[in-house]
């Protein structure tokens, strides 16, 4: 019960009931939770303290808004290791999740600027691109852009981007990927990122920039995608560095 006495702010006593109740099993992943109105006439308190906690709580990832549904338990946050290269594919395998990708386009265009200079291709060369949304258990996780040279891979085919283009490349094309280069930026999401992943425009986004490589350093795919702020989290192990002059206090 909220207690109005108490020096414990009433939004957080809400938060900390919230909390409880998915800890407890009473609403599990995925299902609704009480209306805002509910909350008001069950602890007879204001809704602005009630939408101060659920805002703070789908700030934490633990619940989510879905736009004229209202408030759910949150599915929870993929968590991706950055201490190795995976294919989206491999890591949900590894997560006990069911990966999906639907292919929103497929085609082949001539290399920009930067794509070009990722893919160490000359400017106007042929290549693929391909726009993905990958799912983790049926919800929308990542936006995908990818770019593929044509001359490396000329029997690619739509049928190849609704799986792994890891799997592809490696398999069929016999190119293990050896290693990768990615930048990862905060961002906000864009109309067409919010329409494939289910969110407001404008949504706190992590965007990723990877170009995988294979033997000779030689370049096969970059990448462009937009994560979910609310189902994504990167996780690292990071070792301690000294210049080596380190000397212990006597």
């Amino acid at each position: 019960m909220v207690k109005k006495d108490s020096p414990v702010p009433i939004y957080f006593q809400v938060e900390e009931i919230i909390k409880e109740s998915i800890d407890s099993g009473k609403w599990k992943k995925g299902e609704a939770i009480p209306s805002e109105r509910q909350f008001c006439e069950q602890y007879s308190i204001s809704r602005m303290t009630v939408r101060q906690a659920i805002t703070n709580l789908v700030n934490e990832g633990i619940l989510e808004r879905k736009r004229g549904k209202g408030t759910f338990v949150s599915a929870g946050k993929v968590l991706q290791d950055l201490t190795g290269i995976t294919s989206f594919t491999e890591q949900m395998k590894e997560l006990g999740k069911s990966p999906e990708t639907k292919v929103q386009s497929f085609e082949e265009i001539t290399a920009s600027k930067q794509a070009a200079k990722e893919l160490g291709l000359i400017q106007g060369e042929a290549m693929y691109k391909i726009k993905r949304t990958r799912l983790a258990d049926g919800d929308p996780v990542a936006y995908e852009t990818t770019y593929l040279p044509c001359r490396l891979f000329p029997d690619l085919a739509k049928i190849h981007a609704a799986g792994s283009i890891y799997d592809y490349i490696e398999r069929q094309s016999g190119m293990p990927i050896l290693y990768g280069r990615q930048e990862i930026e905060a961002s906000e999401a864009g109309k067409k990122a919010a329409e494939a992943l289910k969110i407001h425009e404008g949504a706190p986004v992590l965007k990723i920039q990877r170009t995988s490589y294979t033997e000779g350093d030689l370049a096969v795919e970059y990448t462009k995608t937009v994560y979910r702020g609310d189902r994504y989290k990167y996780v690292m192990e990071l070792e301690r560095k000294t210049s080596g002059s380190f000397q212990p206090f006597t």
